[in-house]
């Protein structure tokens, strides 16, 4: 659904598709050779995400401001819980008839999306894709709360671009002090609290989409792409440095918020990519949550690689595909409207 203008930009449907198979053939190199460059390629990915998360949901968040109302703030909540809970409770489910879940507690831990609310330490940490999709979905909730708040002292602009602004900041600042560089991944990374600024660069790329010259935008890029691959090349780094640490996560905001601002620059006037790569997008979501499922019964595979590879792909995509058409495209019939 379109309000406030909010544009389709195609090519942004084909960026959540690659970043979506991108963490999925990174879980796959991981688990087939152990490469910490793979693991990278995983959470770099899963940053696209966050970004792409908070550029998408702008005009919703920004209706939800500007009516300033309870019945919009429900309206959005609806829609994306319908969205995507129903899908992530039945991967969490499925994942425990594979995996060892633990016991019951642990389950309702990840079907609440509190595992990983302050650190990611769940044991066992069954479903481990879990801790992006419980920033998202704690995201829903704190960010057109702390609108509607600030809200109340500023108009619907300024509000908007100063809470953005506020959480960047500050939980920066809060990494920069509190990250001492020991477990990293699982007490600052995955962290709910520590996190939620990923998904408001993606409010602030929005904003000023029609403010900012294609100069400075692919300045950004350059120089935030040329950092990422000296940290995939060398990913001790990132192990090691705090500093670095601190630095890729505010990096990968930056650099994937210009890239996002790229790709809507970007004109598609052929329909049939633009259906083509609608469909993929559709799919991205199932292919997130069920890949792990997939993988672990590739685990034994005598394949060689190209051909485990293709295997995977065909069998990940056409799945995500079924279970789209079959399941999640039925709920989302459901979800309410916006009301004019």
């Amino acid at each position: 659904m379109h309000i406030l203008g909010s544009r389709h930009y195609p090519l942004l449907d084909f960026y959540r598709y690659s970043a979506a198979m991108l963490v999925s053939i990174a879980h796959l190199l991981s688990q087939q050779y152990n490469l910490p460059q793979a693991e990278l390629l995983a959470s770099i990915s899963v940053e696209l995400f966050f970004v792409l998360s908070g550029f998408v949901l702008a005009p919703q968040l920004f209706y939800v401001t500007k009516t300033n109302s309870k019945s919009t703030l429900l309206t959005f909540l609806a829609r994306r819980w319908i969205r995507t809970v129903p899908p992530y409770c039945l991967a969490i489910l499925g994942t425990c008839i594979i995996l060892d879940y633990g016991n019951e507690l642990n389950i309702l831990r990840f079907l609440t999306y509190t595992q990983n609310f302050i650190s990611d330490n769940s044991e066992p940490n069954f479903f481990h894709v879990g801790w992006s999709l419980s920033i998202e979905e704690w995201f829903y909730v704190i960010a057109p709360l702390s609108l509607l708040l600030i809200r109340k002292c500023l108009n619907e602009k300024k509000a908007i671009i100063i809470t953005a602004v506020i959480y960047i900041v500050a939980l920066n600042l809060i990494r920069f002090f509190l990250n001492d560089g020991q477990d990293w991944g699982e007490e600052i990374r995955r962290s709910v609290i520590y996190r939620l600024d990923a998904i408001f660069f993606g409010i602030v790329a929005y904003q000023i989409k029609d403010k900012i010259f294609s100069i400075h935008i692919l300045i950004a890029l350059f120089f935030g792409l040329l950092y990422l691959a000296f940290i995939f090349l060398n990913p001790i780094v990132l192990m090691t440095n705090v500093f670095h640490q601190n630095f890729f996560i505010f990096i990968c905001g930056l650099t994937f918020s210009a890239l996002i601002l790229i790709a809507t620059k970007v004109k598609i006037s052929n329909n049939l990519v633009v259906l083509f790569f609608r469909f993929v997008a559709n799919i991205s979501y199932s292919i997130y949550l069920f890949h792990i499922m997939i993988l672990m019964f590739l685990a034994e595979s005598k394949l060689d690689i190209l051909s485990l590879f293709l295997f995977y792909f065909i069998i990940l995509n056409l799945f995500s595909s079924i279970f789209y058409y079959g399941f999640e495209l039925l709920i989302l019939k459901s979800r309410p409207s916006y009301q004019k």
